[in-house]
């Protein structure tokens, strides 16, 4: 006959076993929160380009979806690469008629913030503080530095003639 096993071995194995659930249980919640971000990511990209969400070609394997065409290169996708010492027109979608140039990189940011939120009165007072001040849409600047969200450029007309500053990139134009 065998001897009877101490209640606090059974005690610990249940234990153990409920430590190993609960961990799967964990990793399983995260990647099930991580792909139900993904397939919200993917609905919000797939709506802005215009097209609607089949659950069905969700659950395509991607090997055996077709191959996208590459498309042309648009007005924007060239602006892009726009380098240092190239002539630029200032181009503020926000605007008809001007484009806020930031006099540093925490008026920049602060600038940012103010426009997010649509607080003119803010934007204002950074302008009446000279921190920011305001161009008009198509004056022609001077590639400083380009980053991947601000740029720097010298303004090359206008009241502002030979002020510097930053710009948001996307409001970069080719001449």
């Amino acid at each position: 006959m065998s001897k009877p096993v101490p209640i606090q071995r059974y005690i610990v194995t249940i234990g153990l076993g409920l430590l190993v659930a609960a961990i799967i249980c964990l990793i399983l919640g995260v990647v099930s929160a991580t792909m139900t971000r993904i397939d919200s990511e993917t609905r919000k990209q797939m709506v802005s380009e215009g097209k609607k969400f089949d659950e069905a070609e969700r659950l395509t394997p991607a090997h055996s979806a077709p191959a996208k065409t590459p498309t042309p290169p648009t007005a924007k996708d060239e602006d892009a690469f726009i380098a240092p010492g190239a002539t630029v027109r200032l181009h503020m979608e926000e605007s008809d008629s001007q484009v806020f140039v930031a006099a540093d990189k925490a008026s920049y940011d602060r600038m940012l913030k103010l426009m997010k939120v649509s607080d003119t009165a803010g934007l204002m007072k950074l302008t009446f503080a000279s921190q920011v001040y305001i161009v008009k849409r198509g004056t022609k600047a001077l590639i400083i530095d380009v980053g991947m969200f601000s740029t720097e450029v010298r303004i090359m007309e206008g009241p502002n003639k030979g002020e510097s500053g930053l710009v948001k990139t996307v409001w970069i134009r080719k001449l």
